[in-house]
C-alpha cells in the first residue's frame, strides 16, 4: 500500500499571552461589557 503524503498539513504554534483578571475587568467596562469592541493585540 503506498502512503498518501500530505503537504498542505502544516502546523505553527504560537506563544498566548494572558491576561490577569482585573486588566480584564478594566477593559471589559471600559468597553461597556461589549465583547466585540475589544481590540485584539496582534493586529
Amino acid at each position: 500500500m503506498k502512503t498518501i503524503i500530505e503537504p498542505f498539513r502544516i502546523k505553527g504554534v504560537e506563544p498566548i499571552q494572558l491576561t490577569k483578571h482585573a486588566e480584564s475587568a478594566e477593559k471589559l467596562t471600559a468597553e461597556n461589557y461589549n465583547l466585540f469592541a475589544l481590540k485584539n493585540r496582534a493586529m
